[in-house]
């Protein structure tokens, strides 16, 4: 039987079996009541005006109509209004989630033949962007989703179903990404494990309220259903090690000569990315196993081992420079509290009660410290895979330097970055010594490698952005005390002159290697191809008042170091003047390339790892895992403290933004709209957006800062926090939205963004449900149900392959 004949009964036995329910009984019951000549009086209006006043079963039987009429659109908004409203009816409930899936794939024109591509469309009609298309195939499956969990013993109708969609999905995602498949399928991973982590920390709760923790035999359907949500995962995650498998034996079966150092560079992380996505399919597999035993304390653990490894297989695959960025954040961090714990064991720190924070523990920095040059070791391997590629051929002369530049900075960096790692390892013996004091040098010595490899492969933007970093340190070094900032390290004036000379002549050295940049980069704005003669002009004049800037900032750097040489004849008065000037400069220098996009994209990235580690924290506080909460949760404090800070900035240079460019569209008369940039309006709705997280993120930073105070007194109760956390994620997103270019709005998130947009609108038009099993709105089924994507295509593909022809429907999920 083929796959499209298969549904196409499926669809036939849904409706036909349907229809001999007793909800369809009742519906036509209530229709033979009505008087036929009344019927056909009535006017669409009056059959739309009556239809809110029709049974929950009213409602699947007029849906069963119109989808036996072809109109998909009506039928699903009657099925989900049954499904809404089924209350305790596990019969209907099944059912309207059943067809609701059936009616969600038939707008999207689904055809169960694997192969068959989509049907042209007629008489000139555009078909539906492939993104609304994977949108809508989305939401059956999760239907489908909810049928298995509902479905009677014996029925696996939507169990083909949920199958049969998931391959499309995946298709048309591949199709729609091609050129990224692995990354894509990593991102959506480590999305569908995060939700099912949320997921089952909440099921715990509701067991935990019932009093079942010891037995939680009312629960096994929900545990079930999350059980098969992860056999799922595990099969995706086979998929992505096939793929990874696949690109680098391509590669590796090319002459060794002929590889590229990017095409040796890319063999290595894809190599670390099946490492990875071992340990996670393991993790899954004891998940599974956990949950299928009602072990859900244990089974949380494991899931969440497993989205830490999904985390670290995509990061083998982002650009080595921004995982050097993410270090050189950690190891500054990591720097401060050793230096904290460091004058504690001095007895240097006074603080009230005389005693670091509990959860400031030489232990709890090893780890970190550990963390670090595991990540740093990773990105080193690259470079030297990259180095033992040799040259590789070269299209034209211009790929040809690009690839001597590139390989250059490799090889400039790979001894600077193994001398770092030597640090971070004298750091750990230290830190495992329990000397803080010492591992401090060690950290920072660490630190500067990490810098200094970072600043060979940083382009015009991140140097200005190392050179007005290097600036405000050298500022806040000649602040006078009563002005320095609380946290300042303690240094003899010997120490001070010799750091502000070091950081003077860095910049310096920035500045200089910037002159080139800037040239190349005006090169290439005046030789794009697509920009017209107006906006290559611009692009001139930016460079050049850009140029100009980076003079000025050169020559306040000049004068500031005169004035070090002779600090004690000029005085500091001179050298904070000409520093300051310096900063200014540097700060109108940075605007010309500041892309505040780029800062809200990094600030929800790491909201999003924080929202994770505190969801971790909340599940450890309920276990026998309570000596490294206090550590835990004050580096979370910290944490959300820096993103409300952040967000704060953020807020305040948006709204800047945005009184600036209501005051250009006045002069000019005419609105900022359509030049590519965010308008007034734009900015004021992110700025506003970006404000409201900030709020969120300050009382998350406030209940996690009282919870690491409390902490070795009593378990702290976290919730609170995951909201905040949450709901600041979604303003940074709307923030995000608001701040896309107009022909950019629908295409701005692909995959999530999407289908969170979609989520919304769908719920805004939905009633609030009276509980989440009874009354289960659509928004509410698409979080729940969100890791239903793109499942199992090729253990499907192998599996038809291999029983020639039999449906491969797995009977033991």
């Amino acid at each position: 039987m083929s796959v499209r004949l298969l549904f196409a009964i499926l669809l036939a036995l849904g409706q036909v079996a349907s229809a001999e329910d007793p909800a369809t009984r009742e519906a036509q019951d209530e229709s033979a009541a009505e008087p036929e000549a009344e019927a056909a009086a009535a006017s669409e209006e009056e059959a739309d005006e009556q239809a809110p006043a029709l049974t929950p079963r009213g409602q699947y039987n007029l849906g069963l109509e119109q989808l036996r009429a072809g109109d998909a659109t009506a039928a699903a908004e009657a099925f989900l209004a049954a499904r809404d409203e089924a209350g305790p009816d596990p019969e209907l409930r099944y059912r309207a989630a059943f067809n609701l899936g059936l009616a969600l794939a038939a707008q999207a024109d689904f055809s169960a033949d694997a192969d068959a591509a989509a049907p042209p469309a007629e008489d000139g009609e555009q078909q539906a962007p492939l993104e609304e298309v994977i949108d809508l195939l989305r939401q059956s499956a999760a239907w489908f989703n909810d049928a298995v969990r509902l479905a009677p013993a014996g029925d696996d109708d939507a169990r083909v179903n949920l199958e049969l969609i998931s391959r499309r999905i995946l298709q048309l995602a591949d199709q729609l990404n091609e050129g990224d498949k692995l990354e894509r399928r990593l991102d959506r991973l480590i999305d569908d494990q995060r939700g099912v982590r949320d997921q089952v920390r909440q099921l715990l709760g509701a067991v935990a309220e019932q009093g079942a923790s010891a037995e939680p035999l009312g629960f096994r359907t929900d545990f079930e259903a999350l059980a098969s949500r992860e056999r799922m995962l595990m099969a995706e995650v086979g998929d992505g090690i096939d793929l990874a498998t696949e690109e680098r034996l391509f590669i590796e079966q090319t002459a060794a000569e002929e590889r590229t150092p990017e095409q040796q560079a890319r063999a290595h992380r894809l190599a670390a990315v099946n490492d990875f996505l071992e340990r996670a399919r393991q993790s899954l597999s004891d998940s599974r196993r956990r949950l299928r035993r009602l072990q859900g304390e244990h089974a949380h653990r494991r899931i969440d081992a497993a989205l830490a490894e999904l985390k670290r297989a995509r990061e083998q695959l982002r650009d080595p420079v921004a995982v050097l960025n993410a270090v050189a954040r950690d190891e500054s961090e990591l720097i401060l509290h050793t230096s904290v714990l460091a004058a504690f064991a001095d007895g240097a720190a006074a603080l009230q009660d005389e005693t670091p924070p509990a959860w400031l523990t030489a232990k709890h920095l090893r780890d970190r410290q550990e963390d670090a040059a595991a990540r740093t070791g990773g990105v080193l391997g690259v470079f030297e895979a990259m180095l033992a590629a040799g040259g590789g051929p070269a299209s034209d002369a211009a790929q040809q330097a690009a690839q001597d530049a590139a390989r250059q900075a490799v090889q400039e960096a790979a001894p600077v970055l193994d001398r770092g790692l030597g640090h971070m390892r004298d750091a750990l013996r230290l830190l495992d010594d329990g000397n803080a004091g010492d591992a401090v040098p060690a950290e920072n010595a660490a630190l500067l490698a990490l810098r200094d490899a970072i600043e060979l492969f940083a382009d015009a933007k991140g140097l200005i952005e190392l050179a007005y970093a290097g600036q405000q340190h050298v500022v806040a070094l000649l602040a006078p005390p009563e002005e320095a900032a609380a946290d300042a390290p303690e240094l003899d004036e010997a120490e001070r002159t010799q750091l502000l000379g070091d950081l003077v002549f860095a910049g310096q050295r920035r500045l200089s290697r910037l002159a080139p940049l800037l040239e190349q980069d005006r090169d290439a704005a005046a030789s794009a191809e697509q920009a017209d003669e107006q906006t290559k002009q611009a692009a001139e004049q930016r460079f050049e008042l850009a140029e100009k800037l980076r003079a000025d900032a050169e020559d306040g750097l000049a004068r500031l170091a005169a004035a070090l040489d002779d600090l004690a004849a000029s005085g500091a008065e001179a050298a904070r003047t000409h520093a300051d000037g310096t900063l200014a400069t540097l700060e109108e220098l940075r605007r010309l390339f500041f892309n505040i996009v780029e800062h809200l994209q990094a600030l929800y990235a790491e909201q999003a790892q924080t929202h994770d580690q505190t969801a971790t924290v909340q599940f450890e506080s309920t276990v026998d895992k309570l000596e490294t909460l206090p550590a835990e949760l004050g580096r979370l404090a910290e944490r959300q403290a820096q993103h409300t800070a952040l967000g704060e900035q953020l807020a305040s240079a948006l709204a800047t933004q945005a009184d600036a460019a209501a005051a250009s569209a006045a002069d000019a008369g005419a609105p900022s709209a359509g030049t590519g940039a965010p308008n007034g309006e734009q900015l004021r709705t992110a700025a506003e957006e970006v404000r409201k997280a900030a709020t969120r993120m300050t009382g998350a930073a406030t209940v996690l800062a009282d919870a690491a105070a409390k902490a070795g007194a009593m378990s702290p109760e976290l919730e609170p926090t995951l909201a905040d956390q949450t709901a600041a994620m979604e303003h940074l997103e709307n923030a995000l939205r608001a701040l896309a270019p107009p022909d950019q709005q629908q295409q701005e998130g692909e995959q999530g963004g999407q289908q969170q947009q979609s989520e919304q609108q769908q719920a805004a038009e939905q009633p609030e449900p009276q509980s989440e099993e009874e009354r289960l709105s659509q928004r509410q089924a698409l979080k729940r149900l969100q890791a239903i994507r793109d499942r199992e295509a090729e253990r499907q593909r192998r599996r038809q392959a291999a029983e020639a022809g039999r449906e491969p429907v797995e009977k033991d999920w």
